[in-house]
Order: structure tokens, then sequence, then C-alpha cells
């Protein structure tokens, strides 16, 4: 007679728990060796491409599993071993979902710095998930913490022996640290990739998430002394005093957000050309293929790579400079560089000031000014909610107006930014794209054409103003990474490289660049370069003869980089970088005039410069308030009092203030 099932789940569990009890280690083996291949399954989103995973790399499997197993084994020091045990695995579980989930908006796996910039993807998350997605992880949530909760008071309790437990764990320890460094040294595993993509599908999770929390920064060369940077730095192109060109240009460089030529790839097609000036400006301006840091994510490490000249290969797995150095240190840059030649410098981004901590760290650059869309007027927004490219027109040209001497603009866009809407009633232009049978991606990439169009028009409004203006300018436009959508992968890419985009280069003045396939480190080098002048060390050695050698250029750079960001700075005569003292906009808001009327509470605020994002704060308090115009702000519901300090700050929805107006004491 057939056991009845709930007979059988005993059985099951019992021998789990007499397996828990008298053999603690192999329970951890064998919860190991299944949570690594559950990770890889929902990291692949494929349980065949898992197995074939394991069986054709069967010692990265292993380096996961002993990392995993690790994890585990401090289970054993616990009195409440199956709580700890569960709580680990679950841990493991809750990674390798949130690791499923992030791959179906995003090209780059989840990393250990995904938690250190929480506070910008909780800006973004809004654009990806909709209200039921916040039900069910808030149902997931739930489970898990009443889950805890019961095993915490029902799991047995094990008196734990030390004698035996600590060789284990060291002897697991061992194991695991020997067999990574074996993986690593065989080429079965890199302890230094950029490319995250591929690493995770050779590496697997466990292992490239470990050398994300352990691998972070630049390590010191070998031999680091004054003598070794002094063998870099004599090999460089000692800097003019003076530019070559005496009546320099403006530069502006214009990053593009998630911007490429979709009727390059393989088997698609469209009803007519999304990008008319783009294309005709690649025609007729030089241009070329960009290698950038990153793919469908990471836009800082690529305007990382374009302002400093250098590279994200040499520090940790998945670094970004923005959340770690460059909270602490300031750097080398174009911009500080353009300003001994006296440039004013400016940051621009028509996005939030607080993403990606930008405010915080475009002063470590050398920047004079940022302005963020706080400090914008006239912002208009796309159907998910990115403000649309075309502000920045404006934006620019003010700059170029208001200062008397040339400017440096760097900008950064966003409106093509994803995530790629499904829904056709939000697709804006007439595109149809051809080629694509799946419904849901060819109405994203209609939608991602239609954006694409107006940030090209952005581009054609640009240039006119800058032609118009009559002043000389350097125009340089690249695409940042390329976008997350489905027909964007390598079989269909004419590069076959997901971290290829291009640029362009726009001039009215003679300048004779010379086209060529460059890095991102090297764009902002070469435009220094053409115009005469080679900028800081970093800057210099992309046009030294030590380029002509890649494992010298290489060792070059890592030396320099080292030594500016982390070492003595002899490149530099050990001379530290300054931060600059930046202000937040292009002009400085003031109050005028101030008037509170007591019995409505409404307090109205008049002066000059104010925007949507100017908010009126008593005694730093920050209160909701109304745009009026330029001139004139209120909020109701205010209280105030005898010599109550009132200024206007400006912060977005998440009232972190960016900057704020001199007191005006009532």
């Amino acid at each position: 007679m057939n056991e009845q099932p709930q007979t059988i789940r005993k059985k099951i569990a019992d021998r789990i728990g007499t397996c828990v009890r008298e053999k603690p280690f192999l329970a951890c083996v064998i919860a190991a060796v299944t949570l690594n291949l559950i990770v890889e399954i929902l990291s692949r989103h494929s349980p065949v491409d898992a197995v074939v995973h394991l069986f054709t790399k069967p010692l990265s499997f292993l380096c996961n599993t002993l990392i995993i197993l690790l994890t585990l084994t401090v289970s054993l020091f616990f009195k409440r071993r199956v709580f700890v045990m569960a709580a680990v695995s679950a841990l493991w579980t809750l990674l390798g979902i949130a690791n499923a989930v992030i791959l179906i908006f995003r090209t780059t796996p989840l990393n250990p710095v995904d938690f250190q910039i929480m506070q910008t993807a909780v800006q973004v998350v809004n654009y990806y998930l909709d209200a039921i997605h916040f039900v069910l992880i808030g149902l997931l949530l739930a489970t898990i913490v009443g889950a805890s909760i019961l095993l915490w008071r029902k799991a047995p309790k094990f008196r734990p022996n030390l004698t035996k437990t600590m060789p284990v764990f060291v002897a697991v320890l061992v194991v695991t640290y020997v067999s990574s460094s074996i993986a690593v040294k065989t080429t079965a595993a890199d302890g230094g990739f950029t490319n995250l993509v591929d690493a995770y599908d050779r590496y697997g999770f466990a292992f490239c998430f470990a050398q994300g929390i352990f691998n972070e920064g630049i390590d010191e060369p070998e031999d680091y002394s004054p003598e070794l940077v002094a063998s870099v730095t004599n090999q460089l192109q000692s800097k003019p005093d003076t530019p070559q060109n005496a009546d320099l240009p403006n530069i502006i460089f214009v990053q593009l957000e998630s911007f490429f030529d979709p009727q390059t790839l393989a088997g698609v097609a469209f009803s007519h050309n999304p990008l008319p000036t783009y294309t005709a400006l690649r025609e007729a301006c030089p241009s070329g293929e960009l290698i950038v840091p990153t793919v469908g994510a990471g836009t800082v490490n690529t305007e990382f790579e374009v302002l400093t000249g250098m590279s994200l290969k040499f520090f940790g797995t998945g670094e970004y400079p923005y959340k770690t150095i460059l909270k602490e240190v300031a750097c080398e840059s174009v911009a500080r560089d353009l300003k001994k030649l006296g440039y004013s410098t400016t940051a621009m981004h028509n996005n939030d000031g607080l993403f990606y901590q930008r405010y915080e760290v475009f002063p470590q650059f050398g920047f004079d000014r940022y302005i963020s869309v706080e400090y914008m007027k006239n912002v208009e927004y796309n159907p998910i909610g990115w403000p649309r490219d075309a502000v920045l027109t404006d934006e620019i040209m003010s700059v170029l107006g208001q200062t008397a001497v040339r400017d440096f603009v760097y900008a950064i866009s966003v409106q093509g930014h994803g995530k790629y809407e499904t829904d056709p009633a939000l697709k804006e232009g007439d595109f149809t794209a051809y080629g694509i049978e799946d419904p849901d991606q060819r109405a994203q990439m209609e939608y991602y054409a239609g954006q694409l169009a107006q940030t090209d028009a952005f581009i054609a409004e640009l240039v006119d103003a800058l032609n118009t203006s009559g002043e000389p300018y350097v125009l340089v436009l690249f695409g940042d990474h390329l976008p997350t959508l489905e027909q964007v992968n390598v079989e269909q890419l004419t590069t076959h490289d997901l971290y290829k985009t291009e640029y362009v280069i726009c001039t009215n003045i003679a300048l004779a660049f010379e086209e060529q396939p460059l890095t991102a480190y090297q764009l902002s080098a070469k435009v220094l370069e053409t115009l005469g002048y080679p900028g800081s060390p970093m800057m210099s050695l992309h046009r030294s003869p030590l380029t002509k050698d890649s494992e010298i250029y290489l060792n070059a750079m890592h030396v320099l980089q080292y030594d500016l960001l982390y070492g003595e700075r002899y490149a530099a005569g050990g001379i530290p970088a300054k931060t600059s003292e930046m202000q937040m906009g292009l002009f400085q808001a003031k109050i005028t005039g101030v008037d509170w009327d007591e019995e409505t509470e409404r307090m109205t605020v008049t002066g000059k410069y104010f925007t949507p994002f100017a908010k009126i704060a008593v005694n730093g308090e920050v209160y909701e308030t109304e745009f009026v115009s330029e001139t004139e702000i209120f909020a109701e519901g205010v209280s105030v009092e005898r010599n109550d300090e009132i200024t206007v700050v400006f912060a977005g929805d998440d009232l972190v203030v960016l900057s704020e107006t001199e007191v005006v004491v009532y």
C-alpha cells in the first residue's frame, strides 16, 4: 500500500533532522551544492544552462560551492544551528532571486556595489516596478519574517562542539582560498575582471559576488616608489605653458544616455530613421567606436573614465569610484586641466542632483558649478517620467552666454534611460520596427526609437544654437552604454561587442581630429591633444610613446592611477588635488521679500531664480511649496515667529537639500 504524502514528508523531515543533528557538516555540504545550483538556475534563467555550467566549468562550480559552504559552516558555531543555516540559505536564495529580477531590467548582474548605491536605486525603482510588484515584494518579506520567527521558536538547539567545529571551519576556509587562487591562476576564474556580464556567465554568481565584496580599490604596484613613478612620467610629453591655439574654443561634452543607432542591429529595420541629425554628423564629422566600461547601466563609470582618463579595469570588481575613493579624495580631471587654462567649468544633468551623489563628487573633479534638474527651467517629462533632453540646449547656451571666458561644459542626458515600455499607447513618434516577432519586444524598440528621435532633435537644436552663437566650439557627442533591450546582443550587434558605443566630434574651427577607435578613458585626452594641450599626467599618458606597447601602457596606467588616487602623488609633485568650491546652479537664488498671512498661515516668498524645486524652509524645516514663477513661491500651513530664519532651499522629492539661499530673519 502506498504511503500517505504526510508520512513521506515526516520521514524526509526526520532524516533531515537526523543529518543536521548527527552530521551537521554533511548537511552544510548538501545545502551548499543545492543552493549553488538554485542560484545558478536563477542567474541564468535556465535549469539547462545551470547544469551545463556545472559540467563544463567544474572548477568554477566547486569554487562557488565552497564559498557558499564557508558561509553555511558558520552555523555550526551556534546553538540554533538550524535557524542560522536556514537564514544563510535564505540570504543566498534572495540574492539569486534579486539577480534574476535585475537581469530582466538590465544587462549587468547584481553586485555588492548595488547595495552601496541603494539610494540611487531607490530613486529609479518606480520607473521599473508597478504597484503589484511592490505588493509582491512586501508579501515575500512578510513571509520571510514570519518564517524566521517561527523557525527561531521551533527549531531545535544543539550544543556547539568547538573542538570539532573550529578545525572544520578553518579547513573549509583554507580549501576555499586555495581553490579560488588556483582557479584564478589557471584562468578558470579571474580576480580582476571588469566585464561583469561575461564574468558571471563563466565563473558563477557566488564567486563574482564575493569578489565584489573583497576586491575594492587599486592594488599597489610592485616596487611602488618615486623612482617607479618617475620612470613613467619621464616618458610623458611635457606640457606647454599655453595651448598652441591661442583662441581656445568652448568645449562641450554631451554624454548621451543609452544612446546608439538601432538601425545597425542585424535583422532589425525601421519605417524611417530615428536619428537623422546624428547620422548626418557621423558621416560629416570625425567619429568612431568608443569602448566603455559598462553595459545596460553604470553611467557614472563611463563618466568617470571620460573625465579622468583613468580606467575602471584597475579597480575592484564592479566598483563605482563615485561611491568609494572619490568620497574621500579629489582627483585629476579634464575639468581641472581646462581650469588651469582659464576655462569656466560646468557639469550639467537633467536629472536629480542627488543621483549617484554627483553633487558631492563633481567638486572632487574641480568643477565650478553643477546644474542639475532642480535648477533648470521649462523641464518637460517623457511618458515614464524621465526629463526630456530638449531642456539641455537652453541650459548649455545660458552657460556660454553668462561667462566672460571660454567654457567647458560636461552635459549628461537622461531621456533615453530605461525601462522601455511595452504599452504601444506610450510610444511617441510614428516609428514601426520590423524584424521583431515578439510584440512586447517590438513595442519596446519602437518606444526606444521615439525617445532617440527626441534626443536627436535636441542634438540638432544644440548644433544650430552653437553655430548661431558665432563662438568657436568643439562638441563631443557619445553614448554612455548600450541600452537594455532584447535585440541588443552580441549576435545582432555589428560590432559583436556589448561594450562599444560611438562618439562624434563636431566643430566650427579648423582642427584635424584623427578618426580612430577609442576607449572612454582616451576620449578627453585626444580632444586635449588636438587642441595642443596634453593636460595632467593621466591625459599626457594617452598620447605618449608608451601607448605603442599595450602591456607597458597598461602597467603605466596602473602606476599613475594608484599614485594619484591611493599613493603619495609623486606624479603631481606630492601636491594633493583640491576639492572645488562648487556652486549649484548657474545663478544663485536670492530672497527679496517674505509675506506671511497669520490667519491663513500662507507664506509667500519673492526673489530671483526660483524653479519648481525651490522650497520654503523655516528654521531648517522644509515645507511643501507651490511654484508660481521664477520670482515667487508660496507654502501653506507655515508657522513663523519673530526672528525665525527663512531660506529657500533646492531639493527634490527626497527633500535632501542641495543648496539654499542666504538667511532672511523674519
